[in-house]
């Protein structure tokens, strides 16, 4: 199954998690409310966040909209 992140690296979907983590964070939200809030489970998102699970794009739309950031800043790339 397709889930729109063909041709990327597993460090960049690693990186996504990792931005999908921060924000989360940063809007000080648990994995359960923010799963629940875009529905899909606590396990799910949190494979997603440390790079076990690839992210779908709908996950990453999901988090964007809910937290109210870019999508572009869930696919930054670490810092040098």
């Amino acid at each position: 199954m397709k889930n729109g992140f063909e041709g990327f690296t597993s460090k960049q979907l690693r990186q996504v998690g990792q931005n999908i983590y921060l924000a989360r964070f940063a809007a000080g939200l648990t994995q359960v409310e923010l799963a629940k809030r875009i529905g899909f489970t606590q396990q799910h998102l949190g494979s997603c966040e440390t790079g076990y699970y690839r992210p779908g794009l709908r996950l990453v739309f999901a988090v964007a909209y809910e937290l109210g950031v870019p999508v572009a800043e869930l696919f930054r790339e670490e810092a040098s």
